[in-house]
């Protein structure tokens, strides 16, 4: 049965524990009060291999309850550095950084590629490739700390929506004869890029809805 390390949260207290399936196990703990819950997940975790085997005797509980933990994205630290989201991540951080920074260095000629530069100030389309800049750096300081094992789910599935909703927008825009049509371009790589970290997510397993209900997945 494989193993993975995993950051659970039980009664807003966290901890690094040994899991099973990569997404949901259960944990035991002493059930009398939840300053009793804090301090069993404060202190060393059961590894799994050891709960299954554990009595209330063992313990020293009068009483032993047994519920869900969650594992998020990038906790396996045997497996994050190979998933496709991460891989998708930095590919769009990659790219954003060599945009933005060729943007600052040369805003009028770049720029230009796509849009008529000549009523733009230099100055704002700098400001435009700092911020560019800023996201590429989001993603590729989220993939690299998700690669070390730090986790990050939120964020991968917030980029696919929110791309969308951006591709969605510079679409109407075109559509309302606000911008030229060369807008589309950047509608379609991000609606692109969207669909690619949805699609890594899936390949990674991150795109099931998980139970929050009072029995756990996984059979001890």
């Amino acid at each position: 049965m494989s193993e993975a390390v995993g950051l659970a949260h039980i009664s807003r207290a966290s901890t690094y524990h040994k899991v099973i399936n990569g997404h949901f196990t259960c944990q035991l703990w002493c059930a009398p009060t939840p300053a009793a819950i804090y301090r069993q997940l404060r202190a060393k975790p059961i590894q799994s291999d050891v709960l299954a085997r554990s009595t209330v005797a063992q313990h020293r509980c009068h009483k032993v309850r047994k519920g869900p933990v969650q594992i998020y994205a990038g906790a396996s630290k045997e497996r994050s550095s190979n998933q496709p989201h991460i891989a998708a991540a930095i590919f769009t951080g990659t790219y954003a950084v060599i945009i933005s920074i060729a943007l600052v260095l040369a805003p009028k000629q770049t720029f230009g590629l796509l849009f008529g530069a000549e009523p733009v100030p230099p100055g704002w389309i700098r400001v435009g490739g700092v911020l560019f800049n800023l996201i590429g750096w989001q993603y590729l300081g989220t993939a690299l700390a998700d690669r070390k094992g730090q986790g990050a789910l939120g964020f991968y599935r917030t980029t696919v929506w929110s791309r969308v909703a951006l591709a969605v927008a510079f679409a109407l825009l075109v559509a309302t004869g606000q911008l030229p049509a060369t807008l589309l371009v950047l509608a379609a790589i991000n609606l692109l890029g969207a669909l690619s970290m949805h699609i890594a997510l899936g390949r990674g397993g991150f795109n099931k809805d998980e139970s929050d209900g009072s029995e756990p997945l996984v059979k001890m």
